[in-house]
């Protein structure tokens, strides 16, 4: 089934009462009240919906799909005018594309959404029937070529949607303090962009399971935030695992032919090893409280 969601507002009208009128069947009534409900009712947000629906003619079950997407967007941070620049890029791009370039661009985006990462070219090609992975490439880089996706070559799982939501990262500087001090406030307007602190790079991070490093003040839950290196300097913080093993949270020092790790709250036993695995630098803790 096909549905086609048209949303009429005054932009005077209060937000509260959201009056969303639907010109079509109703059964859009009952689609349209689940994805308002899914985007919190918000009125921008449906405006976008209805942009997104139109330009890509997304069935049903994908339209919830973008909804629950659409979601995740930290929508106060996207001016109005921002969201529908971003709609707009979308349906001139997904204007020109063949049946089945839709058909494979809505499973990429669809594997996205459902899975957080896209799909091989073999799942391609058995999803469609495409026995020749030749054919799922061309395919590709069509949708490359019309600017819907990117790909890294080499990489089995590299297929990305290009348009991607810009989120804010930078938030307010209010002032610092100690413990029981005095705040002193910063009047200079000044922000702390929490992305630049990551520099270039590979990033990603590993979840604490347990309380087995609140030595080194970490608890169960935290974030470690890591940096892929390629080479390490003593005493980098960095994850190794050991004898294809054991997983530990140490400092890396090179001693001689061999390498030290410390632990990170201070002078302990030091293991000595040259069996180890080093995932990544950890430069960041990052703790929800």
């Amino acid at each position: 089934m096909r549905a086609t969601i048209n949303v009429a507002f005054s932009r005077d009208e209060p937000i509260d009462q959201r009056a969303l009128r639907v010109v079509s069947s109703k059964n859009d009534w009952y689609l349209v009240a689940r994805l308002a409900k899914i985007v919190h009712h918000s009125r921008t947000s449906v405006v976008l919906l209805r942009y997104i629906f139109q330009a890509a003619s997304l069935s049903a079950a994908s339209q919830i799909q973008t909804a629950s997407f659409i979601k995740s967007i930290p929508l106060g941070h996207m001016s109005q005018e921002g969201m529908l620049q971003m709609a707009n890029v979308l349906m001139t791009k997904t204007s020109n594309l063949t049946p089945r370039q839709r058909e494979i661009y809505e499973f990429v985006k669809d594997n996205i959404m459902n899975r957080g990462y896209g799909p091989t070219v073999r799942e391609i090609g058995d999803e469609f029937g495409i026995k020749s992975p030749n054919g799922v490439m061309c395919h590709l880089k069509a949708l490359e070529k019309k600017g819907l996706i990117t790909r890294e070559p080499n990489l089995s799982r590299a297929i990305q949607l290009s348009d991607k939501p810009q989120r804010k990262t930078a938030v307010d500087l209010r002032g610092q303090f100690g413990q029981g001090g005095k705040l002193k406030e910063n009047k200079d307007n000044e922000q702390i962009d929490f992305m630049d602190l990551l520099g270039s790079g590979d990033h990603f991070c590993y979840r604490v399971a347990d309380d087995s490093m609140t030595d080194e003040s970490i608890l169960k839950g935290d974030f470690l935030l890591c940096r892929m290196q390629q080479f390490y300097r003593d005493g980098d913080r960095v994850i190794a695992v050991l004898d294809n093993k054991e997983t530990h949270y140490k400092r890396f020092f090179q001693d001689g032919n061999r390498i030290r790790l410390e632990s990170i709250s201070g002078p302990k036993k030091a293991v000595f090893t040259n069996d180890l695995k080093i995932l990544g630098m950890v430069i960041g803790v990052v703790r929800k409280i």
